[in-house]
């Protein structure tokens, strides 16, 4: 497996509560001291841009290198989902410099990230790694006003559904392989309801439908919530899977598919890394710039959109606030960094932007608790 909006902002957020059961594994009370509050998240945000931050000999784009203190620019993929973690931090704090970031962020995926074609991308054969940026500049647009994003995101929205039709409804992981997987089909939903949204362009919203409707017959089973890497390929307990495919069910409305994707994400996975305050912890990916280092980073943020949206349980809510606030007990407390291994303490030296990624999502996206 290669897996590589502007909403209103979070002091105006209430949580939307949908009640439904969860059942959680109990232990012990998580600690006072590990609740997080809307400053904590953007003290944690200004210790992530010091950390991976890098400013361009052109003196103006900007982009996430891989390792603190880096020049060594994040990947096409990862530096698309750190763009949005920028974008996270707008939506949270929408001032000047975080709306200033995202703009120099984009000029520089598409001037050192992507510099041989720069506003198109269909040199990258895996329509999933499109799919990441085109959500990432779409909602770039929506922050920033530059039509240049939302032009990028269209055109680049084309050329997946242009090359990856599979022919039964739903979209090839790339140019290569026949495997119809969540990362390429779900977010494909995402980003046409995105362009949809943004662009008043009906044919997004209809080539997002017919996606969604395959994914949900063929990515979903609606008896148990699982989401699927692939039609019948089980084995891969992925939170990011859950988190795109309950982002595009919040884009489509599906109340029953979020309900049950989240409820399966936080209940029944085979390999949480520990528990706290009655919450399962999610799995911990491994550290080192991991292929699945930052993957829950992207379930926290498609959680806050469908809570947002009024798609979320108070009970699901909890459980994303336990993994935040157990993540954020084990912060650096010099660099404000956290990372991926929400069980043990962060290191002040020697960390990834991709590993930290999961835990700022998650500080930007899910309603603080104090």
């Amino acid at each position: 497996m290669k897996t590589k909006i502007i909403e209103m902002p979070r002091r105006m957020r209430g949580v939307l509560c949908i009640f439904t059961s969860l059942v959680f594994v109990l232990c012990a009370t998580r600690p006072a001291s590990a609740q997080w509050r809307a400053v904590d998240a953007q003290n944690a945000w200004n210790g992530y841009n010091n950390a991976f931050l890098y400013l361009e000999p052109d003196g103006y784009s900007k982009v996430f290198v891989t390792t603190q203190g880096g020049t060594t620019h994040e990947d096409f993929w990862r530096q698309a989902e750190e763009i949005e973690v920028a974008e996270d931090a707008y939506s949270e704090n929408p001032t000047t410099a975080n709306e200033n970031e995202v703009e120099a962020l984009c000029d520089g995926f598409v001037n050192y990230v992507h510099p041989a074609t720069g506003d198109n991308w269909s040199s990258d054969i895996y329509n999933d790694d499109l799919m990441w940026a085109v959500i990432a500049f779409a909602r770039a647009y929506k922050v920033t006003g530059t039509t240049r994003w939302l032009n990028d995101a269209e055109t680049n929205f084309n050329v997946v559904w242009n090359r990856g039709q599979a022919g039964n409804g739903g979209i090839w992981w790339n140019t290569n392989d026949n495997y119809e997987n969540s990362a390429a089909n779900w977010t494909f939903v995402i980003a046409g309801r995105l362009l949809y949204n943004y662009s008043g362009i009906s044919s997004y919203k209809t080539e997002a439908d017919g996606v969604f409707t395959w994914a949900k017959a063929n990515l979903y089973d609606s008896s148990t919530g699982q989401i699927y890497d692939a039609p019948g390929v089980t084995s891969c307990q992925c939170t990011y899977n859950y988190g795109v495919s309950i982002g595009a069910g919040s884009e489509e409305g599906d109340a029953a598919l979020i309900t049950n994707a989240s409820n399966y994400v936080f209940n029944d996975l085979t390999n949480y890394s520990g528990a706290s305050g009655g919450y399962n912890i999610l799995p911990n990916y491994g550290q080192g710039n991991l292929n699945n280092s930052g993957f829950n980073g992207i379930l926290m943020r498609w959680i806050d959109t469908a809570n947002v949206h009024g798609y979320i349980s108070s009970a699901v809510v909890a459980a994303a606030q336990a993994n935040i606030d157990q993540a954020w007990a084990e912060r650096n407390g010099t660099t404000t960094l956290v990372w991926n291994d929400w069980e043990a303490p962060t290191p002040s030296t020697g960390t990834y932007s991709w590993d930290d990624s999961a835990a700022m999502a998650g500080l930007l996206d899910i309603p603080p608790t104090s």
